[in-house]
């Protein structure tokens, strides 16, 4: 979806898209071939914390175009690095992002190129959000504090 999303993308703004992680990528590889995007896909394979933390100071937006989330921990890694979120209405990203970011239906490359479009365009806006009381939200104090207040109502 986001390869698809990132050709429509391209029609419109200069765009390159880092793709940060392990795993197989040989189907990627050969859609971005064949969407004749490959001047404008990067794949890093794994990056350990320290040069994970140099690609989001490095990004101008995040995008999670995930179908299926847990808890998307890279969401709040985002967050703290200050940057603009795209992300889909998919698991607990809604919850995690509610109104800090765009949420699209996953799946659907137009929203997801439109929102990140839209997204880049409104980037300096974005850059001034102040995503600490979010972040404090999904804290360990905080997680300890609920699950505190749950027993509490249990005994």
């Amino acid at each position: 979806t986001l390869l698809k999303a990132v050709k429509k993308i391209v029609e419109v703004v200069d765009v390159v898209l880092i793709v940060v992680g392990k795993g197989d990528q040989a189907e990627a590889k050969n859609l971005l071939k064949s969407l004749g995007i490959n001047e404008n896909v990067m794949f890093t394979g794994f990056v350990d914390s320290h040069e994970l933390k140099k690609y989001y100071a490095l990004c101008d937006i995040y995008v999670c175009p995930s179908k299926l989330e847990g808890f998307g921990l890279t969401l709040l890694e985002a967050m703290i690095a200050g940057k603009p979120i795209v992300a889909t209405k998919a698991g607990a990203i809604p919850e995690i992002v509610e109104g800090y970011g765009k949420l699209v239906s996953p799946g659907n490359e137009e929203e997801l190129s439109k929102a990140v479009i839209k997204t880049l365009s409104e980037k300096e806006m974005c850059n001034k959000k102040d995503f600490s009381s979010r972040i404090r939200l999904f804290s360990w104090e905080q997680a300890a504090g609920k699950l505190s207040d749950v027993y509490g109502e249990i005994e």
